[in-house]
């Protein structure tokens, strides 16, 4: 009776314990990245509009970010977007304007720090975008979409 009752249980956590998942396989090296449901990612479609939020699947194997659906082969390019990421972005780019913006102001009160400032506020906006790129783009050229049960 124990024997039945763990291969119960073992079935039945094999299958309720499947995850769809987001499956992007390079076309040249086969080399496959997939992305999990509650992932939050950045797509932009084939027609050119982008869309950030939560990655979630429907039944009829399409993907949903936030309130909108799509299929396969709407999807232009997509990427993660850690939450993290975009805060740490706007505020890099926030600040390095303001320390451009003050070595402006420094620069004509005839301040002679005033490059230096502005070297520095150049390179932290310059950081800002360095951090856009770390999660590349996953473009539908290069990678064929799929949708897997994991």
């Amino acid at each position: 009776m124990k024997k039945l009752i763990y291969l119960f249980l073992l079935l039945t956590c094999t299958v309720f314990g499947q995850q769809k998942q987001f499956q992007m396989i390079h076309k040249e090296t086969g080399k496959v990245e997939s992305y999990t449901e509650g992932t939050r990612v950045k797509m932009r479609t084939v027609s050119g509009q982008k869309y950030v939020g939560v990655l979630s699947f429907t039944e009829d194997d399409k993907i949903k970010i936030d309130d909108n659906i799509f299929a396969l082969d709407q999807i232009g390019a997509i990427k993660m977007q850690p939450k993290k990421f975009e805060t740490l972005k706007k505020v890099l780019l926030i600040s390095g304007l303001v320390i451009v913006g003050t070595g402006i102001i420094l620069a004509t009160a005839g301040s002679e720090a005033a490059f230096l400032v502005i070297a520095g506020g150049t390179g932290v906006t310059i950081g800002a975008g360095i951090l856009e790129g770390i999660n590349r783009n996953h473009i539908s050229r290069r990678y064929d979409f799929k949708i897997s049960t994991q």
